[in-house]
């Protein structure tokens, strides 16, 4: 919390120093290498610097997202539009706590951690997808559906879901 409290205020000037796509951009990667560094940490000081960084990349994302909002959009439309991106964002807190004490019931404390990073992989390949040729489409498509299934087992003898982010399903609709 205390390097969420310190990064906020510096948000709005790392977004009109260095833009507010390539400050969003730099907090999304800190808060994804933060996350790995948190999941790979092998002793308690070791998680609080790697929480450090995660923090400080997540301090960065909501003012900067929204600001993103703010510049984009005319003074007429803000309202609905601020609405639609913080409502969505109001489930974290609801959904987080179960679905981290499942994950760490099922696999183990490191997944609460590593569920960040296919879900910000997904987005870099669908991000790409958008803009690449329908060759490197398909081998984005085929490269998350090989993470999936590495992501997909997270304890020994659990069976794959057949629903979600993990199924068959999901990967065609990235590909398509």
């Amino acid at each position: 919390m205390l390097t969420v409290a310190l990064f906020i205020p510096a948000s709005g000037w790392l977004a009109d120093r260095f833009g507010t796509r390539s400050a969003f951009i730099a907090a999304l990667v800190m808060f994804s290498i933060g996350s790995l560094l948190c999941a790979l940490s092998p002793t308690l000081p070791w998680l609080v610097a790697a929480r450090v960084v995660q923090g400080t990349g997540g301090a960065l994302l909501l003012p900067v997202g929204r600001l993103t909002v703010l510049r984009a959009f005319p003074r007429s439309e803000r309202l609905a539009v601020l609405s639609f991106v913080t409502i969505p964002g109001l489930f974290g807190p609801l959904v987080g706590p179960p679905l981290g004490g499942w994950l760490v019931e099922v696999a183990s404390w490191h997944w609460v951690f590593l569920i960040n990073l296919p879900v910000r992989l997904a987005r870099r390949v669908r991000d790409t997808a958008r803009h690449a040729k329908p060759a490197r489409h398909r081998a984005a498509a085929v490269r998350l559906a090989g993470l999936r299934d590495v992501f997909a087992r997270p304890g020994a003898g659990h069976a794959r879901p057949a629903r979600g982010w993990a199924s068959i399903r999901s990967a065609r609709r990235c590909r398509s």
